[in-house]
């Protein structure tokens, strides 16, 4: 058991060093998912990723998201999460930031996804 009074052991693999993080985290825990599109990639017929920078939430395998393509919302689940690529913005800055790549049920290159697609849980 922590030493910390309402940290469960466990509950984050880096548990937050002061009250501070921990309520970050635990509030950004309860936000909606919303994820702004940088590119997309596809690695083979059946590979295709959205990438692009979570700006609220969590996400999980299996969760329920909808894109925003045009003026329709699509709806589709996560089928793999990868936390490890990094990359510019594409604003024209020279930082760098750590990403996420969605593999989507259902989206692939014909689907209208572009930079700026908004991809985010359902309310």
């Amino acid at each position: 058991m922590s030493n910390s009074p309402g940290i469960v052991e466990g509950e984050w693999d880096d548990q937050p060093r002061n009250w501070r993080t921990f309520f970050k985290r635990w509030r950004r825990s309860k936000e909606l998912f919303r994820l702004e599109v940088v590119r997309t990639e596809a690695m083979s017929a059946g590979e295709f990723f959205v990438i692009g920078r979570a700006t609220a939430g969590r996400v999980q395998e299996g969760d329920a998201l909808v894109v925003d393509v045009g003026d329709q919302a699509v709806a589709t689940k996560v089928v793999s999460i990868d936390h490890t690529v990094q990359g510019d913005t594409g604003d024209g800055g020279d930082e760098f930031h750590m990403l996420m790549a969605l593999k989507l049920d259902g989206i692939g290159p014909d689907s209208g996804i572009q930079p700026g697609t908004i991809i985010r849980q359902p309310v």
